[in-house]
């Protein structure tokens, strides 16, 4: 909308002052539905839930979210699962909020000894030094798995995470 209306100051900081406003509320329902997981996570697993996610950002026209998934359906820990859609729900949001993206792809690799999520996006920024990414980053790692970010400025985003499954 800046770009678009010649506002004059004060019109412009009260537009700035709403905008801070919405952002500060977004962050706050982030904040709580992280800590609210879905029905689905509970009892369907991970692949469902992920899929519903991506079918529920759909429902906006200015964003598209895919879901694909291979492999073989089972559930893993609780912990696991639970980390990896939070990881999901947080990768989505850098993807659409800092990044600009109005494209997502989730992956969704579950095999016997290993778990891996991709989440690749068209966004137009690099946000390798966003703080969101560098939490996820050491929570990823604090749980012994891996996370491969590939950036390619004006082209898009591709996260990688992996988690090794001790049988």
């Amino acid at each position: 909308m800046k770009g678009n209306f010649i506002l004059n100051k004060d019109t412009l900081d009260l537009f700035d002052h709403a905008l801070g406003l919405l952002e500060d509320s977004i962050k706050e329902f982030c904040f709580i539905t992280q800590d609210m997981l879905p029905e689905t996570l509970v009892n369907l697993g991970l692949k469902d839930t992920l899929g519903e996610l991506c079918n529920q950002i759909s429902v906006s026209k200015e964003l598209s979210a895919k879901f694909t998934f291979f492999g073989e359906n089972k559930r893993f820990e609780n912990y696991l699962e639970i980390a990896l859609y939070q990881i999901a729900c947080k990768l989505v949001n850098i993807a659409v909020k800092h990044a600009k993206a109005n494209e997502i792809l989730l992956l969704l690799l579950q095999e016997d000894n290993r778990i891996h999520l991709t989440v690749i996006d068209n966004g137009l920024i690099d946000t390798t030094n966003s703080q969101e990414l560098q939490y996820i980053r050491s929570e990823v790692e604090s749980l012994k798995g891996i996370i491969k970010i590939n950036v390619q400025p004006g082209k898009g985003n591709e996260i990688g995470i992996e988690f090794e499954i001790a049988k």
